[in-house]
């Protein structure tokens, strides 16, 4: 959970948002890719079965409430924003790749999350 939260943290602050955009198509100088970001943070585990019954079940998933605080997104954005920083936290990406998505000079496909 630690390495979530400061991985969360690193969005925080004023930043490209070009490479959270898939659909649309947004270049890294243009003024709607330029946003701020307030506060990006997940809240403690939540499992069903313990929040129902008083029980644990692993066949039951777990769960993290994601709060995000930002001026304005385009569709798609807070699914790959979050699906970034879980590919990080597991270690399916590097750290660095938290660099290169705001950097203005790449274009980069980056994991999402299923949206509802």
């Amino acid at each position: 959970f630690a390495k979530l939260k400061s991985t969360m943290r690193h969005f925080q602050g004023e930043h490209h948002l070009h490479n959270f955009a898939p659909t649309a198509r947004l270049c890294s100088h243009d003024a709607a890719a330029k946003q701020f970001i307030y506060r990006f943070r997940a809240g403690p585990e939540i499992s069903p079965t313990k929040a129902r019954q008083g029980g644990s079940d692993p066949s039951r998933a777990s769960f993290r409430a994601v709060t995000l605080a930002v001026d304005a997104l385009l569709p798609g954005q807070f699914e790959s924003m979050l699906g970034l920083a879980i590919a990080v936290t597991r270690g399916k990406l590097q750290d660095n790749w938290l660099d290169r998505a705001f950097d203005c000079k790449e274009l980069l496909t980056l994991p999402s999350f299923p949206p509802g």
